[in-house]
């Protein structure tokens, strides 16, 4: 649900596509996600959620759309930002601004968390349980919330042992989300519906890629017949999937 990121499964779940394509030969992912993002007062995060999994009478200062693109000039992802709706303590320049400090800082969180997952895939695989066991005990909540299934509901800190679960899942997503935010370039969109704001403060028409400067070839997610936009390969995988498990 979230790429913002609260729950590690709400991530895994981007990755089995609510609709998009994946390139069978360079591996090159593109989703098709109608995203909604807030800033969560609760950490100072901005969050990316699916629309269709969030209410959109959250309580939130800062709030709007993210318009996602692919250059494939310079193969980078381009997210742009519209700011929709601020209550009375932010102005536009004030949300552009808060905006500019907080999303680089997305890459930032989730290497720290793929760090940890990696950490648990290395226990589990030399099948050194006992240290994590013991901080099972101690930090339960933030287990749960890291990886519930490494968490029985009937025992406070025994690591399960379904076999349905697999912690590589875990560090394939935040791996990929990890590259896909190295490869991104923010705008955010502040009344002008033609033009956005890089962070750092130039502005650019929307057709624009504002890494290379050229204008953003134009692609149907849903027709290939030019190939994949980033390599020009046939091997083309339709990938839809439910918002709900």
């Amino acid at each position: 649900m979230f790429q913002g990121w609260g729950h590690a499964t709400e991530l895994m779940q981007i990755y089995s596509l609510t609709g998009g394509f994946e390139c069978g030969d360079c591996g090159f992912i593109f989703i098709e996600d109608p995203l909604y993002f807030y800033l969560d007062l609760r950490n100072g995060q901005i969050i990316n959620a699916l629309f269709g999994m969030l209410s959109l009478e959250i309580d939130s200062p800062i709030k709007g759309w993210v318009h996602k693109t692919y250059c494939s000039n310079c193969n980078k992802h381009i997210y742009n930002y519209s700011i929709e709706k601020l209550n009375d303590k932010y102005d536009m320049e004030a949300a552009y601004y808060l905006l500019r400090l907080l999303l680089p800082k997305q890459a930032d969180f989730v290497k720290k968390r793929l760090l940890i997952y990696q950490s648990i895939a290395k226990k589990i695989k030399a099948n050194d349980l006992d240290e994590l066991e013991k901080d099972l005990r101690i930090r339960r909540k933030f287990y749960e919330d890291l990886i519930p299934e490494l968490v029985h509901d009937d025992f406070n800190g025994i690591i399960n042992e379904n076999e349905d679960f697999d912690i590589d899942n875990y560090v394939e997503a935040y791996e990929k989300e990890l590259d896909r935010l190295q490869n991104t370039v923010y705008t955010v969109r502040i009344g002008d519906e033609s033009h956005s704001f890089t962070l750092d403060g130039e502005k650019f028409a929307n057709e624009i890629c504002p890494n290379c400067k050229n204008e953003i070839p134009q692609f149907d997610s849903l027709n290939f017949e030019d190939g994949c936009p980033n390599c020009g390969g046939k091997n083309i995988l339709l990938r839809f999937g439910a918002m709900y498990d």
